[in-house]
């Protein structure tokens, strides 16, 4: 009785832990989301100054959409993380932690494309911000 009464500590333990560490990893990824909303909502206002043509808009659009769209997925997945809590088989725990690395990897997929956004947009706007400055100074 006593080691059943331990094993089950050790669960609960191993729960707590994860719950924990899940929340932090979804808090952590939350503040990204929010960083790249304001990110994108700036290169919007830049790339319209900046630029005539509006070849990047819908993209940043899309990526500003797809922002709102997980941080409110991963603002309800926060709330159900405490259910782990309540695991006590080892399915229950593998499906927790499967669906965190699901999340972790729509994350990482958003930001990966954000990421090749920037890098294919700041050349473009680097140079009509350029070509907008010499054209104010003569």
């Amino acid at each position: 009785m006593k080691m059943e009464k331990r094993t089950n500590n050790l669960g609960q333990f191993q729960n707590t832990t994860m719950v924990k560490d899940h929340t932090k990893d979804v808090d952590d990824w939350i503040n990204d989301l929010r960083y790249i909303d304001k990110e994108l909502k700036d290169l919007l206002g830049l790339q319209n100054e900046a630029t005539t043509g509006r070849s990047h808009a819908k993209q940043l659009m899309a990526l500003k959409n797809a922002s709102y769209r997980q941080i409110q997925g991963l603002t309800a997945y926060k709330g159900a993380i405490d259910q782990a809590l309540e695991c006590d088989t080892a399915a229950c725990d593998t499906y927790f932690q499967e669906s965190h690395e699901a999340h972790f990897q729509e994350y990482q997929g958003h930001f990966d494309s954000f990421r090749e956004l920037q890098l294919e947009l700041f050349p473009k706007l680097r140079a009509g911000l350029e070509a907008h400055f010499r054209t104010i100074g003569t």
